[in-house]
């Protein structure tokens, strides 16, 4: 019943508010009751000092500083992501203080816009009222930085979507209040998190967290504490990539699932940041992990052997190069699970200096078709493993990669037996078919069929060298999958004799809605098409940013009129990885009616 509560809520925060709109800008006359463009006033206060309950102020381009008190329910909207801004105007840079962006005791809903915290405030966005527990934070599409915590929420809900939130020491607390133990959730949904420290909610009934990207911004950022959310906790499709402090911590909640997530490694410079514990769950009721992917954790889930009667069930996740699966006693290692297999993530080079990974799966990964038999991918099929399978995971092609390149270990000459004995490190494709062994006379020589001196499907060969009068060889191993696709070949083996060598125009009128669809094809190279639907004329702006919130490019702005639209967008001078467009489409008026986000991968 609480879940219906939660969306119902989005449904009626999206509806057009029955109420006044009233405008901010520095470049209006400053009237009262600043109802136009024309009207507005560049003091943010102001403004809102003159609204009524429910009214909708629209925020023009610029940096508008202060700490605002919002004594009413107000719907805060910029016209630009990107340059309508809120900034905390006090303090000196650097020093923390307690006071916040959007101090408010009512529900606000706060939309298309910066809260930048300037490294001072406290909190960016704040509601205190334990008097009303219907009360509601609503964050869409916003950048939030710089502030010590993202927001403080007492007495109130909170939903969190499609935003970037980045440079916090804390991302979330939320508090209860013990007269309404069952009145609060939260929804964190679509997000791309960039903590420096640790991020926490906590106190509320219900909390689900999904599809987000978690990605730190240091060696030292820390985890997810979420202890007391009473009922009910969902962690499902999302990304997690976490440094040595611990993942996932969970306390005192009755029923937790955690399902279809990928967690990896933070690598910098070459190190491999472990995590003692990705997952650590204390005194709930009923736990569950399943459709999980864990790619080199240190200790994968652990339950605290403390808690005697309760148990984690543990099923259905794939486990790939981890030193412990479970750990604490207390858990139900049931059947499912897959251990010591490469997911076969599209790119796992989790090195951030360069920030290219992409966790979807290749075609015949050991992780599609999977998953818990009980839940579905959106195509009907079993669940995938992994943030991209399950219900609220998407659909998407299966890449055929070809595989790793080879790895070279040793080669070995034996002088007495004229014997060659090459050994490499085994792939860990689950297609692999074998390996072909080339052999040449430069170091620049390219493997083709007529240098090709054997197939071994281990990795190792061994074969005795007849035409000993050449002095040196190289030898170059590439290895093959099921398909025939053939690895690059990074490096070679070589040989010197008596040496040590020990390497897609609708014709019909029809009503449209607003919709940002995924972009075909994803993942892409270096080309993919965005395509968009629109209700009405409207003036577009798509932009192309990476998974640290930094603008890459300006796709688009111009008008459009009502219909389906298409953009392409060329990645040839990016680099692979994870990026994200966005679109904000405002009407004749110039005011923001529609913007949504979504993520593509380039590959290359």
């Amino acid at each position: 019943m609480k879940l219906n509560k939660v969306f119902l809520i989005i449904i009626l925060v999206n509806l057009p508010l029955l109420a006044t709109a009233r405008f901010v800008s520095k470049t209006g006359s400053d009237t009262p009751p600043y109802t136009t463009w024309s009207t507005a006033s560049p003091n943010l206060q102001k403004v809102i000092n003159y609204c009524s309950y429910g009214d909708t102020i629209y925020i023009g381009t610029g940096i508008f500083t202060g700490n605002f008190e919002v004594p009413v329910t107000l719907t805060f909207i910029g016209i630009d992501c990107d340059s309508s801004i809120l900034r905390y105007g006090n303090g000196i840079k650097g020093i923390k203080t307690d006071l916040i962006i959007l101090n408010a005791m009512n529900s606000i809903f706060v939309k298309n816009l910066t809260l930048d915290g300037n490294n001072t405030g406290y909190y960016s966005v704040k509601i205190e009222d334990v008097n009303n527990p219907e009360h509601l934070l609503y964050i869409e599409n916003c950048n939030i930085i710089g502030s010590s915590a993202f927001c403080s929420v007492y007495g109130a809900d909170l939903v969190i979507k499609n935003s970037f939130l980045r440079n916090f020491d804390l991302v979330t607390a939320i508090s209860h209040d013990d007269s309404y133990p069952d009145s609060h959730f939260a929804l964190i949904e679509s997000n791309v998190i960039l903590p420096s420290d640790k991020m926490m909610w906590a106190g509320v009934s219900r909390t689900i967290f999904r599809s987000n990207l978690v990605k730190p911004q240091n060696a030292f950022a820390g985890g997810i504490f979420f202890p007391w959310s009473r009922d009910y906790a969902e962690f499902s499709n999302n990304i997690f990539q976490f440094t040595s402090a611990t993942g996932i911590k969970i306390e005192n909640i009755d029923t937790v699932r955690i399902f279809n997530n990928t967690f990896v490694p933070y690598i910098l410079n070459g190190y491999w940041l472990i995590y003692p514990q990705t997952i650590k769950i204390y005194r709930t009721e009923s736990s569950k992990a399943y459709n999980n992917i864990f790619y080199q954790c240190e200790k994968c889930i652990y339950h605290s052997p403390q808690t005697s009667n309760t148990y984690t069930d543990v099923y259905n996740n794939l486990f790939y190069d981890c030193i412990t699966y479970t750990t604490g006693g207390n858990i139900n290692l049931l059947g499912g699970n897959i251990y010591d297999a490469d997911p076969m993530f599209e790119n796992d080079n989790f090195d951030n200096d360069y920030d290219e990974w992409d966790v979807h799966l290749q075609y015949a990964s050991p992780a599609i078709d999977a998953g818990f038999a009980g839940l579905s991918d959106p195509d009907g099929s079993i669940s995938d493993m992994g943030a991209f399978g399950g219900p609220n995971g998407i659909m998407y092609k299966y890449k055929d990669l070809p595989p790793k390149p080879v790895v070279p270990d040793t080669i070995v000459f034996n002088l007495s037996e004229a014997k060659v004995k090459l050994a490499w490190q085994k792939n860990t494709e689950s297609d692999l078919a074998g390996y072909n062994i080339h052999r040449g006379l430069s170091e620049n020589f390219l493997p083709k069929n007529y240098n090709k001196i054997a197939f071994t499907d281990t990795n190792c060969f061994e074969y005795i060298l007849a035409d000993s009068e050449n002095k040196s060889f190289y030898y170059k191993v590439k290895a093959v999958d099921q398909t025939g696709n053939l690895s690059p070949v990074d490096a070679y083996f070589y040989l010197q004799i008596n040496a040590s060598p020990l390497t897609g125009v609708n014709s019909i009128e029809r009503e449209y809605d607003y919709k940002l669809e995924q972009n075909y094809p994803n993942p892409f190279n270096p080309t993919t098409t965005i395509s968009f639907t629109l209700r009405e004329e409207c003036n577009v702006k798509i932009k192309i940013y990476d998974t640290n919130g930094q603008l890459i490019e300006k796709l688009t702005e111009q008008f459009y009129a009502k219909g389906r639209h298409e953009v392409e967008f060329n990645g040839e001078n990016l680099s692979s990885g994870i990026y994200l467009y966005r679109i904000e489409a405002l009407n004749s008026e110039n005011i923001p009616i529609f913007f949504d986000m979504g993520k593509m991968v380039l590959i290359k």
